[in-house]
């Protein structure tokens, strides 16, 4: 006799995956954000988990202060005023509150992703010469249609200023660093440069 074969439901699964992804969100990262409100500065060091550092960029070298591990990240400038003016997120830095949050993203290797944002020319020449290189980052932020963000080439980009936040989160997955990206445009406002589809 053989055994009957049992029937799932896709959407009753997502459904039940939609409602324990709400939970998470409001257990751990609404707390989290809503705590971090008018908190972000330079230097903060936080040690608690998550770690959360925030640095200012100048060049390439000052990335080395940031972790190669998962994390959630932001991107702060005071370029255009942080484009306060059609940018809906409201996260900005204390120590400069002309630099705004213009872009928030995670990733399993946030130094090197915050390489492909900030340093762009760069990383895809790293990329090309380099060996056994599992990292392939095409959407970086754009300023507009054909203009990348290059820190490394005096321009009107690189006279202002530009500093990063990270979010540690060793042996998170995707999923989880997503909920925290959502979670964060629930709490400040999604980042003018963040065009993912959420």
């Amino acid at each position: 006799m053989k055994n009957e074969i049992v029937s799932i439901s896709v959407e009753q699964i997502k459904k039940e995956t939609d409602v324990m992804h709400e939970k998470i969100k409001n257990k751990h990262f609404f707390p989290l954000f809503n705590s971090l409100k008018g908190q972000y500065s330079i230097d903060l060091a936080k040690s608690s988990k998550p770690t959360i550092i925030v640095k200012q960029i100048h060049t390439i070298v000052d990335l080395n202060k940031i972790p190669n591990q998962p994390g959630f990240y932001l991107i702060f400038t005071d370029y255009k005023n942080g484009f306060k003016d059609i940018n809906s997120c409201t996260a900005i830095l204390n120590n400069n509150p002309n630099a705004r949050v213009i872009y928030r993203g995670e990733s399993y290797n946030a130094r090197t992703r915050l390489e492909s944002h900030l340093f762009n020319d760069t990383y895809h020449r790293n990329l090309k010469s380099a060996v056994n290189r599992n990292d392939n980052y095409k959407v970086c932020i754009k300023l507009s249609e054909n203009e990348n963000v290059n820190l490394d080439s005096p321009s009107r980009v690189t006279e202002a200023s530009w500093y990063v936040a990270y979010h540690g989160m060793r042996k998170s997955n995707r999923t989880i660093r997503e909920m925290a990206e959502e979670a964060f445009d629930d709490v400040f406002g999604k980042p003018i440069f963040s065009r993912d589809k959420k």
